[in-house]
């Protein structure tokens, strides 16, 4: 089974704020 963070979490552990993963998702077409 799939572990699934919300965007809070998934930033805390990679050591950024939301808007960044948010930015990364937009620009790079991740599915995040």
């Amino acid at each position: 089974m799939e572990k699934r963070f919300g965007i809070s979490d998934a930033a805390r552990q990679v050591g950024v704020e939301a808007h960044v993963l948010r930015y990364w998702e937009d620009e790079l077409g991740l599915a995040i």
